[in-house]
């Protein structure tokens, strides 16, 4: 991912063509990272789901409890028959 600062500030995020894997390519995702990251309504702290999925409810939690959580759940992605090129995000 190429991106561009000015003053601090990520101002144009693009695929980078050099990439072996994307060759330039963004999925939508990524594509929206500046919409994202500046918008006025974005998460500050990390929430854990508490509620069914889609129920849109959440509870604040420490971000050493959602790094954690995360670090558990890619852990066992990667030792899962499938291997660690289940989380390749591309």
């Amino acid at each position: 991912m190429l991106v561009t600062v000015e003053d601090g500030r990520a101002t144009r995020v693009a695929g980078d063509p050099d990439h072996p894997f994307t060759q330039g390519f963004l999925c939508a995702k990524v594509n929206r990272y500046l919409e994202r990251t500046y918008h006025r309504d974005r998460l500050l702290y990390p929430l854990r789901r508490v509620g069914p999925k889609g129920a849109g409810k959440f509870e604040r939690i420490s971000w050493d409890d959602a790094l954690a959580e995360v670090s558990e759940r890619l852990s066992a992605i990667a030792k899962s028959p499938d291997g660690p090129q289940a989380i390749l995000p591309y």
